[in-house]
């Protein structure tokens, strides 16, 4: 950041800064190594360190696979054997698809902003993630 200049009639202060910005965004095809952080009948999530909404749905695992329901994870079934997929175990999983949450419009940000000063709270949009939560 260098130093600050103050328009007249504005006042408020400009910088001119550098930065550099990690944008995550595999391609369809790819495979990715990461965590295993949760499971659910719905399916596994996945961690990458820096990113944790990747979401294996079930009917996407490999084939025979089953949610066991006492040890709450799930069990791929290769030549008779039970493979579990335990939660901390490192996976690989291949992209079908890559989708993002829309920017959020001008109205929903407002709203939001309107909504947190109405409970006393700075207009904060949430976490970048999942904002309006």
């Amino acid at each position: 950041i260098e130093g600050g200049f103050i328009y007249p009639n504005d006042g408020a202060a400009f910088f001119k800064v550098q930065f550099r910005v990690v944008v995550f965004r595999p391609y369809v095809g790819e495979v990715i190594v990461g965590t295993l952080k949760s499971c659910s009948r719905e399916g596994l999530k996945v961690s990458v360190d820096f990113f944790d909404d990747i979401i294996v749905p079930e009917h996407a695992l490999q084939e025979p696979s089953f949610y066991n329901e006492a040890e709450k994870l799930w069990v791929w079934k290769f030549d008779d054997n039970d493979m579990f997929m335990d939660l901390g175990e490192e996976i690989r999983l291949k992209v079908r698809q890559v989708r993002f949450p829309p920017p959020p419009t001008p109205a929903q940000m407002a709203a939001a902003t309107a909504a947190a000063a109405a409970n006393g709270n700075e207009p904060v949009l949430g976490k970048a993630g999942k904002p309006f939560e």
